[in-house]
């Protein structure tokens, strides 16, 4: 063995992982399982990476959020630190926005376009946020988030692809009521799920529900007893109705 490799290459053992497997096996019972102890370290330091590498593409305006994956399955009873996430680039302030303030255009519709863009942002990454993570970035209520993306839906005529959206939560129906309308205009399930943000089988799954309204309906029941035997709310069965009705009407 060389002097040189003697003297520095020791120096090759005195490294991160190797402090963090040492303390795991000195302080976490893991004396008599090296194997597992490195494993375990390898596998925290990838996840490290993985979450900071973002921060160094960053542009002015830009910030690193971790948003959950939109292919993740919503259950009840799961929180946040059950369900996986990854780290999204999300553009809060853009040139345009600088612009668009110069130009006098009033606050609330440059809010609502900035928060479009970091929703669009985050699922095209592979995320979704929910109002609560706008809220946070913006410093705004949930109310007035809500407020916000309901007013820019209605005025281009699209569905942001929001967590509640994506993944079938909270209580808002307007999603599935845009969905039940488009259907009705025979679009198919693909052209449903891609232009409202959905999976096919969500699609196919209110559109069932639709059916079975409409059948009931048709039938004479009532609000009451539809909204019991569909286990669906009267609210939602309610705007199902109101497109049944419309259809007979343009019939």
């Amino acid at each position: 063995m060389s002097i040189n490799k003697q003297v520095y290459g020791r120096l090759q053992e005195k490294t991160l992982k190797n402090s963090l497997i040492l303390h795991l096996m000195e302080n976490y019972g893991y004396q008599s399982k090296p194997k597992v102890a490195e494993a375990l370290i390898i596998d925290l330091l990838s996840i490290h990476a993985e979450s900071t590498k973002d921060a160094l593409e960053l542009k002015p305006g830009q910030m690193v959020w971790p948003a959950v994956l939109k292919t993740e399955k919503h259950g009840n009873g799961k929180t946040l630190a059950k369900t996986k996430s990854k780290q999204v680039i999300l553009s809060i302030v853009a040139d345009s926005d600088i612009l668009d303030y110069s130009r006098g255009i009033k606050t609330s519709l440059i809010l609502a376009k900035r928060i479009a863009r970091i929703v669009n942002e985050a699922y095209h990454q592979g995320g979704v946020l929910s109002q609560a993570d706008i809220a946070l970035i913006f410093n705004l209520s949930q109310a007035k988030v809500s407020q916000l993306v309901l007013a820019y839906q209605k005025e281009k005529e699209v569905m942001l692809p929001l967590r509640g959206v994506v993944h079938d939560m909270g209580r808002s129906i307007t999603h599935k009521v845009k969905i039940i309308n488009l259907y009705t205009q025979n679009y198919s399930t693909k052209d449903i799920a891609r232009a409202t943000s959905h999976a096919p089988s969500s699609v196919d799954r209110y559109i069932r529900d639709f059916q079975r309204v409409k059948i009931l309906w048709e039938r004479g029941m009532i609000l009451s007893e539809i909204a019991y035997i569909t286990s669906l709310s009267e609210n939602l069965v309610t705007e199902y109705i109101e497109i049944v009705k419309e259809q007979v009407l343009k019939n």
